[in-house]
This record gives C-alpha cells, structure tokens and sequence, in this order.
C-alpha cells in the first residue's frame, strides 16, 4: 500500500510540474503568435552513398544539407527542417532506412521564425536556468494530439480556432505540406458583440458561448424566451441579434481558410477530411456550419485522447497545442527531422534511449548487489514528506 501511494504521489508531482511548465510555455509561445511570423520554404539536399546502405547517419547528412541549402532572410532562424519525401533510386520512400542506394534525396519544408521573437523565449527561460531549448511550430505540433498515421497518410487538415488566431495545416502521404493562419479568432466575436450590442467585452465574452448557439432558432421564440436580462448593466439583448452576430464572424472565418485550402491546392486531397480544434469547438453549432461552408468533406470535432493519466483531465479542444507539444517530445511515430538546434530527431534515437536506459538500470541492479560501508546521509525534504503521508495512511 505504501509503495502504491509513494509512486502515485512522485508520478503526480512529476506529471503536474511538467503540465504546469508546459502550459506556461505554451501560453506564452501561443502570445508571441509564431505562426504568423514564419515561412515555409521549400528546399532539398542530396548526397552520393559511396557505402550504398543507408543509415542514420545519411538521413542526417541529406537533412542537413537540404539545411543549408534553404533560402532565408537573415533576421529569420530555422526551428524545422521537415521532409516531405526521401527519394531513393528515382522513387519516394517514406522511411530510406537500411536501402542500398547510390544516392539519397530529400525534399522538405524548412520552417522559420523571425529571430527577435526566438530571443524573447530565450531570454525567458534563461532567468529560469533553462537554456537548453526547442521550439515548435504551433499548428505543426498540435496534429500529434489529434491524429494517427492513418488520417496524416490519406490527406488531413487540422482548424485550430483560438482566441486571436485561426491555424490551418495539411497532411498527406504522412509528411507535412501546407500551414497557414489568419489573424482572427473568437476573441474577434467577443469584439464584435461587444461593439455591436454596446456592452462591455467581460459581458460579451461571457454569453459568447452559453447564448451564441448557432443551432438554435431563436426567431420562432415567443417574445419572452428570446430576450436576455443583463441585471448587472440593467439591459435586455436580443437572442437572435447575438446568434446572428456570431454566425457572421464564425462562418466568414470559415470562408477564408476555405480559400487558403483551396488556393493550396490542398483541399482536393482530404481524404481524411478536416479536424476542428481549439476553443471555438465549444461552440454549439460551429460543426454543422462548418460542413456547409466545407460542402462535400467530412467534418469532426477533435480533443486530445492520446494523453492518458490519472490527475487531470486533457481531453479539452483548448488543450490541444500543450498536449501536442507534450507529444511532439516523447513520440516520433518512424519520422525524422531537425530540431531548431539543428540535431536529428528520430525514433531510432528513442530505440537506443530505451537501450541504454536499460543497460543502466542493469548496471545498478549488479552494482546494487555490491556490498558498501553504510554512511550517514542527511535525509531529503521530499523523503520526509512522504514519511508523515505514510503515518496517515
């Protein structure tokens, strides 16, 4: 029993310290709005194989080489560089792993950031004494919370609608080929309904959702169910007036990332059809008006499911970045790319963590087994803690 209570309580202080370090993050990466001030560019690298067998170590030659091989300007910094396809003996593989070949191609997306924004972060979690640092792409890292290699091979895009910005991503063939955004998100509606009803923005933004129903007829209600009482600010707004303002604002949000998908030549090929996230999910209504607006492709709301722990709760529209950025980290799913420090991420480089990790804890387990001298130690705050939970349970 105590054992039990010991490892719940360490698996809790662990998972919440990190929940809370990621959520602080996240806000604050989410406030300096990354995404409108990156690019996407296209480039690639190639290199002979003299060896003619391909290894880790060519897959991180080739990525390096479409790496320096990118165009960009110089108050940007590279934090991606993501193939979009390896080519081997003239044909496009997914994963170049252990072919023989005479040479090695790639194609990818090199993601990058204005650098004044990256130093903010930088200088952020220095005073923090972390300075050991990767960043994300926003819109990039959320599709890990949603999807599975199934959706991201037949064509997928991802809606992320937040509070001041709408992200868009494409998915096909399992690599990353499209993003976008636009600088308008539900805090607009709140802005809108502020403006257009002469209330105050802490009032608009509390019946955005509890009133701004886009299902709901509220033209055919009698009178007396279509009137709201504000008794704070002593008013009566009209029901239908609300719904119609909301409707305007999310459909012509709608509207515009059509377009982008459309003028990516992107939206012919979601075989997977769109996802929906973020905070405007919540809003009833917003699913079906989507389907109209996307005619013809399929439509789903999605929250966060591959996350599973025992405290809190993650499976929330609005979780879904920080739980994509906690997934990016400790999931690679057979991919490979360059982290912004330039260094190769892979799910090799997990398979051989796990190896050594497993040498070391056999190492310890022989060592353990060693007799020592016994030596007084001070006793750890934290061990004391667990002590005096213990003689309460």
């Amino acid at each position: 029993m105590k054992e039990k209570i010991k490892k719940y309580l360490k698996e809790g202080v662990i998972f919440i310290v990190t929940l809370t370090i990621a959520l602080n993050a996240v806000s604050y990466y989410r406030s300096l709005d990354l995404n409108k001030d990156s690019l996407n560019i296209k480039s690639s690298g190639k290199i002979n194989l003299p060896e003619q067998n391909i290894t880790e170590r060519e897959i991180n030659q080739v990525l390096q080489t479409a790496y320096n091989n990118a165009s960009i300007p110089f108050d940007y910094e590279i934090i991606h560089t993501i193939p979009k396809n390896f080519i081997v003996n003239n044909e496009s593989v997914l994963n170049p792993l252990n072919i023989n070949a005479n040479s090695l191609e790639v194609q990818a997306n090199v993601i990058a950031v204005r650098k004044n924004l990256l130093s903010n972060l930088r200088n952020m979690f220095a005073r923090l004494n972390l300075n050991n640092l990767n960043f994300v792409l926003n819109s990039y890292s959320t599709i890990f919370a949603l999807t599975d290699s199934i959706q991201r091979k037949n064509g997928l895009a991802v809606i992320n609608i937040g509070a001041e910005t709408s992200e868009i991503l494409f998915f096909k063939d399992n690599s990353y080929i499209y993003n976008n955004f636009l600088p308008v998100g539900s805090r607009n509606i709140t802005n809108d309904l502020a403006l257009m009803l002469n209330i105050s923005v802490e009032v608009a933004d509390n019946i955005k959702f509890k009133y701004g129903n886009l299902l709901k007829d509220y033209k055919n209600l009698e009178h007396s169910q279509n009137v709201l009482k504000l008794e704070s600010v002593n008013e009566t707004l009209n029901l239908s007036n609300i719904q119609t303002i909301v409707h305007a604002r999310v459909e012509e949000t709608l509207i515009f990332l059509r377009k982008k998908l459309k003028d990516s030549a992107s939206i012919n090929e979601l075989n997977s059809g769109i996802l929906i996230t973020g905070g405007l999910a919540n809003l009833k209504g917003v699913k079906e008006l989507a389907q109209k607006v996307f005619d013809g492709i399929p439509i789903s709301l999605a929250a966060p499911t591959n996350l599973q722990n025992r405290f809190v709760n993650l499976e929330e529209y609005i979780l879904s970045s920080t739980v994509g950025a906690l997934n990016y980290i400790v999931n690679f799913d057979n991919r490979y790319e360059l982290d912004s420090n330039k260094k190769l991420l892979s799910f090799i480089n997990e398979e051989i963590k796990h190896k050594n990790s497993t040498k070391n804890e056999e190492q310890s387990k022989k060592e353990d087994l060693k007799l020592t001298p016994l030596k007084q130690e001070p006793q750890p705050k934290i061990n004391i803690l667990y002590k005096k939970l213990f003689e309460w349970f």
